[in-house]
């Protein structure tokens, strides 16, 4: 089923994508495959905790999230 997905959505992402933003996702990709395992984890792990950090500072403060 996701190959299905991928060849659908493939045609439309040329006309999405800029040359600029394919260098960047490029480079950054390239740097996360040149990291060793167990950075790349910590990394991700990292990036995956900021967003659940923000929504109990939000729920903290009393406040209506944001999305």
């Amino acid at each position: 089923m996701s190959l299905v997905v991928v060849l659908t959505v493939l045609p439309s992402r040329p006309a999405a994508v800029t040359a600029a933003e394919l260098g960047s996702h490029w480079a950054g990709a390239g740097w996360a495959v040149r990291m060793r395992t167990a950075a790349l984890y910590k990394v991700r792990a990292a990036l995956n905790l900021l967003p659940a950090v923000q929504a109990v500072a939000v729920v903290a403060a009393g406040s209506a999230p944001v999305w």
